[in-house]
């Protein structure tokens, strides 16, 4: 059957591909070395090229364009060889977020612009994002769902179909702690991001307010600076403050107080969510009185007190002895003498419709913002038609040159007006200048009458030298691993205006009054500057910091489970990195020689050892590759007896394949003449069924005979 299995083979494609794919997966999965698998791949294609071209060239890549099976084989064995690199999903590795709050993941995400076989354009139709499955397919719970939106979900997709894939979690809760996936599905195929996201929900009950001051008692006109940290990232929520259980209008990590008042006594506490249900345990600020400046206003008051009340006495007395009657009958028809009274009651008292209200002294930084604060009130029975804002003039009428004039508004303006015609006459100056310094006045004009407050408001414009750095820590020298609290302080309030921070002159993302460090490497050490404006032109005096190293200079360390670092091949060992700094919170990254690895955690456990696990394995506490542990080398040791048995069993499996495969296509090929046979065959079973009636058959002597007779017979013919 040797030319008849030969042409079978030729014949039919289709057996030879599955034989092929056989082979090809069996020995795919059994070797190790990527090298290897390419040289078996590389063999097959080349193999099955040659069958296919030898005999029937034309037809062959006809056959090849045509036949879904021979696709199918070359599609799976070039699967491994390599991934679209188009295909991409961008999030970040693990992401925190207080129970209660929102939570928004940054997600990107690219796909091909056309099918890699097809040629068609490839378009999103649908998003999803899942949590705790590894492709979000099938029978899987779908935090969002672009073709099943539902108005009551927490999950809000704020992305689009292009490009930008972020997810909005609102009010979150304990369950929503998990791995969040996403993925994509275009007109003609879907992708889903290897990796996830790591949501930890956290209760908030390691919130800390942390002051810039180390007792909590302070002098009256004094300052004070509270920052709320957490172990947990919040630079997506706000801070919340509360005073005795009250909210504060200042939100943001950082709270400034000064020019302390007893008003200002209380017990303060944060949230790093809006309910304020879990708040952290509260810091307690006592305002000392300044018994000095008390003492000189009562001694003060009493004296006018005194003077007063003579000159209304005698007043009285004038007045009820000479001119009873003619007096009282005067006071109701003599304007003069009414004006006079009024005067003389004006200091006792003002009309309680008419008020203005604005703070005394105002300081802003030459070149920021200055947003001055105002409220006022009127009769109600009035309305108010016109606002004006003045600088250095009593009562801005007449010809005054007014900052704003809400009857005559500029565009150009630097001075705008943020409040409106019921209550509200805040005044905002931008691109603040020296010649901007004096003392402003409001006026609003009602249908009736207008109205100026008798004091003005001083604003104060500086240079901003002044300002100055004020640490946590007494001297500037702090171990690896500590941390340190840097306060920006100023003569001028600034709780209106952004302070900026520097290092050796280079900016840091880090803003407002304080900049907490912790965790302090080398890399911290350096000068360290504030300023009151974004352009950083005119900076505080620098506060340098020196980090002085550990005494085995390291940080961060790792620990084996081994005494030595050398292990047999098929052992096992655990590796531990720990630290000084706190990182309860924080994902613990591993590299090996360099390159990272896909576990994450404190613990990194190694078994069945083989030479690829050799190398220098680092730790790190963030995945930015920062405060890297010193590394740890691991040798791992051949044994001979476990590469004779590796060997010994892969050798057997090879044999056991080989010989199914050979039965298989003996089989195969044995079916196929069966059923199939010859014409040579054919015609000696037509002779021997016409002469099998003639002759008995004895033995197989006497059969061999007559079937060489029928022989003869017919080649006589």
């Amino acid at each position: 059957h040797r030319e008849a299995a030969t042409e079978q083979m030729k014949m039919n494609p289709r057996t030879l591909s599955v034989l092929l794919l056989l082979a090809g997966r069996f020995v795919w999965h059994l070797t190790v070395s990527v090298v290897l698998k390419v040289l078996w791949a590389v063999f097959l294609l080349l193999l099955a090229g040659l069958v296919f071209a030898k005999r029937h060239r034309e037809a062959a890549t006809e056959q090849m364009k045509m036949n879904p099976w021979t696709l199918s084989v070359l599609l799976l064995l070039a699967g491994p060889l390599g991934a679209d690199p188009d295909w991409h999903v961008e999030y970040p590795d693990s992401f925190c977020v207080v129970e209660g709050s929102t939570a928004t993941i940054p997600c990107s995400f690219t796909h091909p612009k056309v099918h890699k076989v097809t040629g068609a354009v490839l378009r999103v139709r649908r998003v999803v994002w899942c949590h705790n499955h590894e492709f979000c397919q099938r029978h899987v719970y779908f935090g969002y769902d672009s073709s099943n939106v539902r108005a009551d979900s927490r999950f809000l997709y704020l992305g689009d179909l292009v490009r930008n894939c972020t997810l909005n979690i609102t009010k979150t809760v304990k369950e929503d702690a998990a791995t969040y996936r996403f993925r994509l599905k275009t007109n003609a195929e879907g992708y889903a991001g290897p990796k996830g996201v790591i949501v930890n929900v956290t209760n908030g009950e390691d919130v800390k307010v942390r002051s810039s001051v180390t007792d909590n008692v302070v002098k009256e006109g004094g300052q004070v600076t509270l920052t709320c940290t957490s172990a947990c990232s919040f630079h997506q929520l706000d801070v919340h403050w509360y005073r005795n259980g009250h909210a504060l209008s200042e939100t943001g990590p950082a709270l400034h107080l000064s020019n302390l008042t007893n008003d200002d006594t209380g017990n303060y506490t944060c949230s790093l969510d809006s309910s304020g249900q879990k708040t952290s345990a509260p810091w307690s600020l006592v305002v000392l009185e300044d018994e000095e400046e008390k003492s000189g206003w009562r001694v003060t008051v009493s004296v006018v007190s005194v003077l007063l009340a003579v000159f209304l006495l005698l007043a009285g007395l004038v007045f009820t002895k000479r001119h009873r009657e003619a007096a009282t009958e005067q006071m109701k028809m003599n304007p003069w003498t009414l004006s006079v009274l009024l005067l003389l009651a004006g200091p006792l008292g003002a009309d309680p419709g008419w008020y203005l209200e604005y703070p005394d002294s105002f300081c802003v930084v030459e070149g920021s913002t200055a947003t001055i604060p105002c409220s006022f009130t009127r009769p109600a029975v009035l309305r108010v038609n016109r606002v004006v804002w003045c600088a250095n003039h009593g009562m801005c009428q007449g010809t005054t040159p007014n900052v704003y004039d809400s009857s005559n508004v500029r565009a150009d303006s630097r001075f705008l007006y943020l409040g409106d015609l019921v209550g509200n006459c805040t005044l905002k100056i931008i691109k603040t200048e020296k010649q901007d310094a004096g003392t402003y006045r409001f006026l609003f004009k009602t249908n009736g009458v207008g109205y100026t407050g008798p004091k003005g408001i001083v604003v104060t414009v500086t240079n901003g030298e002044d300002v100055k750095v004020r640490s946590s820590v007494t001297d500037h020298v702090v171990k690896e691993g500590g941390q340190v609290t840097l306060t920006c302080t100023s003569a001028c309030s600034f709780h209106q205006l952004d302070v900026h921070w520097y290092r050796n002159g280079h900016a840091l993302s880090e803003t407002g009054p304080a900049l907490h460090l912790s965790c302090l490497t080398n890399n911290n050490a350096g000068d360290y500057t504030c300023s009151l404006d974004s352009s950083g032109q005119k900076p505080s005096a620098a506060w340098s910091l020196v980090v002085l190293e550990d005494e085995d200079g390291e940080v961060v360390k790792v620990r084996s489970s081994v005494t030595d670092n050398v292990v047999k091949e098929g052992g096992q060992v655990t590796l531990t990195c720990t630290s000084a700094c706190s990182f309860h919170q924080l994902d613990v990254h591993w590299y090996r020689n360099g390159h990272a690895l896909s576990e994450t955690g404190p613990a990194l456990h190694l078994s069945n050892l083989t030479n690829d696990n050799a190398g220098d394995y680092t730790c790190s506490l963030n995945s930015s590759g920062q405060n890297t542990s010193a590394p740890w080398s691991l040798v791992v040791l051949e044994d001979e007896g476990f590469h004779r048995s590796v060997h010994l069993k892969v050798a057997v499996v090879k044999g056991v394949v080989l010989a199914v495969l050979l039965l298989l296509l003996a089989g195969v090929v044995f079916a196929k003449c069966e059923a199939n046979p010859s014409q040579e065959e054919k015609e000696n079973r037509q002779h021997h069924a016409l002469h099998h009636g003639n002759h008995q058959v004895d033995g197989p002597v006497e059969s061999w005979r007559t079937t060489q007779g029928i022989h003869h017979g017919w080649s006589g013919h």
